[in-house]
């Protein structure tokens, strides 16, 4: 059956709808509820697909600038995103009891993993990154040369296959861009901090266990979040940055 149409950019796909081999253009966003699903669709930079409580994405591929997110609500792994890619320059973001499966993170792509999220089967390239924060769940994680796997304090980790060359990660300072390329720092700790970076706009630097940042320049749009035996030490946020000091860091 065809989508039914909320505005000019948004189509809800309600119990027996699909929708198949599009491309989702800028500014334009599918929204897959119980019992539909998507088949090889194209998120384009500005596209968005958003997968609910019983929805199915099967081979979606996220282009730059593009942005998939999946949770299942109180059911669990009821939303389901399965093999497709995500490109340089993407992000998808799997969250409470969503699941994906097989998905390949390319180089400069972000996949990442927050409340009660699983993902199992990820590929990721070299220059890829998956990050699994509190409460949410990696198995199987292919991690090749060049690879990174970032685990944030309550994250849990199975069965990771690491070729030489791949990263797990999971003390110091991971930094990305969301408008450029995504780059991990070298690890740092108490007696060797990173000082004096500026963070402009769309650059985030997420401080885990042992990473300790001094006089960042955190510029507008740019962000910090410090985790739990984090330190953040000195710097300026100009208007527009923002720094999250969690529970057990410092600042």
């Amino acid at each position: 059956p065809d989508a039914r149409l909320l505005s000019m950019s948004d189509t809800f796909l309600s119990s027996g709808q699909s929708l198949n081999t599009v491309t989702i253009g800028d500014g334009d966003s599918v929204y897959v509820g119980s019992g539909a699903s998507t088949s090889d669709l194209q998120l384009a930079p500005g596209g968005n697909e958003y997968v609910m409580e019983g929805g199915q994405a099967l081979g979606t591929v996220v282009s730059a600038g593009g942005f998939l997110f999946a949770a299942g609500g109180t059911d669990p792994a009821s939303a389901i995103v399965s093999g497709g890619t995500i490109d340089a320059g993407a992000e998808a973001v799997i969250s409470e009891n969503g699941l994906a499966s097989s998905v390949h993170v390319q180089s400069g792509a972000l996949l990442s993993v927050v409340n009660a999220g699983i993902t199992t089967g990820s590929i990721l390239s070299s220059g890829a990154f998956e990050t699994v924060a509190s409460g949410g769940t990696a198995s199987k994680t292919d991690i090749q040369d060049g690879g990174t796997l970032v685990v944030i304090p309550g994250g849990t980790v199975t069965d990771t296959t690491l070729a030489p060359g791949g990263h797990v990660v999971s003390t110091g300072i991971f930094f990305f861009s969301s408008t450029n390329p995504i780059i991990v720092s070298g690890m740092s700790t108490t007696d060797q901090p990173v000082n004096g970076v500026v963070l402009g706009s769309g650059a985030h630097a997420i401080l885990l266990p042992e990473g300790v940042l001094t006089d960042a320049d955190i510029q507008s749009g740019g962000a910090v979040a410090v985790l739990t035996g984090g330190i953040l030490s000195g710097g300026t946020i100009e208007a527009g940055g923002s720094a999250i000091i969690g529970d057990g860091a410092s600042a």
